[in-house]
């Protein structure tokens, strides 16, 4: 199956590190409204105010609070240590009670936040 997000997941379980600008392109994605990076912070623009995002690639805690409150359930979020490390997330969507399975990445966040884009763009 194609997902409109495949690209950006990609990148997301490439990146060795997590940063506002994967962060940016991740809310766009999730939201369908712009996001851009001002002085090293997430931004959106929201009516005629600027507001802060959390970095969802950076903060585990971020992301972690992001996937509950879209209605899904993190089901196991775990480093894979054979051939080339990398953690894995398993979600589960609560909408379509389907499963996203074994997201990897280079840290815990990039993993959830590639589940995530996932697992929304099952529900579409």
């Amino acid at each position: 199956m194609s997902m409109k997000h495949d690209d950006l997941i990609r990148r997301l379980c490439e990146a060795s590190e997590g940063s506002a600008a994967l962060s940016a392109e991740a809310w766009t994605a999730l939201t369908g409204h712009p996001h851009t990076v001002f002085d090293g912070r997430v931004m959106s623009l929201e009516g005629a105010i600027w507001s802060d995002k959390p970095c969802l690639t950076t903060s585990l805690s971020a992301a972690w609070e992001e996937a509950e409150r879209r209605g899904h359930r993190i089901i196991s979020l775990a480093l894979i240590t054979y051939a080339a490390p990398h953690y894995t997330a398993i979600v589960d969507n609560l909408k379509t009670r389907k499963r996203m399975d074994a997201i990897g990445s280079q840290t815990h966040a990039l993993s959830l936040c590639a589940a995530l884009l996932a697992a929304e763009e099952e529900e579409r």
